[in-house]
Order: C-alpha cells, then sequence, then structure tokens
C-alpha cells in the first residue's frame, strides 16, 4: 500500500522538521557522509541560501512531518559550477515506497532550469538500492573510492556517479 506523501520546494517553514528528518538519517550511519545534522542555525543558514538563490531542494512532507529531501545544488568549486551535485535521504518506514524515485525524478526535472552539464552524486557502494534506483534513471558509475569510509571500524566504497547531458532529454 503507498503511503501518502506530498513533494514540495522546501520553505523556512520546513526548517525544523528537515533538519529532524537529517539528523534521523545520519544517525543511522549507514548513507550520509555525517553522523548527525549540523546545528538547527546551520541548517536554517542553509535553506535560506537555497531559497534564495532559487536552487533545487525539495521535501517529501507526510502531515506536518518531512519523510525526505532531495536537492540539487552547483558545486562550490568554481570551476565547477556547472556540475549539480544531488543530495538526498528519505526516512526508514517510507523507503522501498517509491519515494526516492518521486523525489529525484522531480529533483532532476527543477535542475534543468539550471542548465547543469552534468549532475553528480556519491553513494556507499554497500547501499545497494539507492545504487540500483541511480542507475535505473540513468546515473553511471564513474569510478569507486575503494575503502573510502570507515563506520565503527567497518570499511566501505564509494561509487562516484554521473547524469549527463542527456538527462535534459529524460
Amino acid at each position: 500500500m503507498p503511503m501518502p506523501f506530498t513533494i514540495v520546494p522546501i520553505q523556512m517553514t520546513h526548517v525544523p522538521a528537515f533538519h529532524s528528518a537529517v539528523d534521523t538519517v545520519a544517525k543511522e550511519k549507514k548513507y550520509l557522509q555525517s553522523f548527525e545534522a549540523p546545528p538547527l542555525g546551520s541548517t536554517r543558514d542553509f535553506v535560506r541560501r537555497n531559497i534564495e538563490r532559487g536552487l533545487t531542494h525539495l521535501v517529501a512532507t507526510d502531515a506536518d512531518s518531512v519523510v525526505g529531501w532531495c536537492d540539487i545544488l552547483p558545486n562550490a568549486a568554481p570551476v565547477r559550477s556547472h556540475v549539480g551535485v544531488v543530495g538526498m535521504g528519505v526516512l526508514r518506514p517510507y523507503r522501498g515506497r517509491g519515494l526516492g524515485r518521486a523525489l529525484l525524478r522531480r529533483a532532476l526535472t527543477d535542475a534543468r532550469r539550471h542548465g547543469f552539464d552534468k549532475i553528480e552524486l556519491r553513494v556507499r557502494a554497500s547501499n545497494r538500492a539507492a545504487c540500483h534506483l541511480y542507475q535505473a534513471m540513468g546515473f553511471e558509475i564513474e569510478g569507486t573510492l575503494k575503502d573510502d569510509i570507515r563506520v565503527n571500524g567497518v570499511p566501505d566504497s564509494t561509487h562516484c556517479m554521473a547524469l549527463f547531458p542527456a538527462y535534459r532529454e529524460a
């Protein structure tokens, strides 16, 4: 049975729930690069900058809760500003129900207006569900950083994946 959710551009009113969702996923220590969300004030500043710059930053909501997010932001390095970088996460009860695919599809559609020549992301090799989703959406593995991550002494590799200009026609 599909779970109800709505995908909308993030607003400042979403910040506390977004912060909570990021913190929840980070504390799983399986998916993100950090083990907890940044401080609430930093999250607020991040969201405010994204809104002011008109960047792609979506949240999936169920009632008043943020249950997932996806952003595609320009790479911060000036020589790589033509590259959009994906960040996303979905709360455990909503995984495997099409929410990640819906978020990414909508974010890619929105990101077209920024004219990126490439969309890239990094994903843990052990996160097979995410790897499968990204490949199904047209991302290719550009390379793998072996033994790139260690969590509680357990090594993992990172796949560097990219979607090239053809994503504009998808």
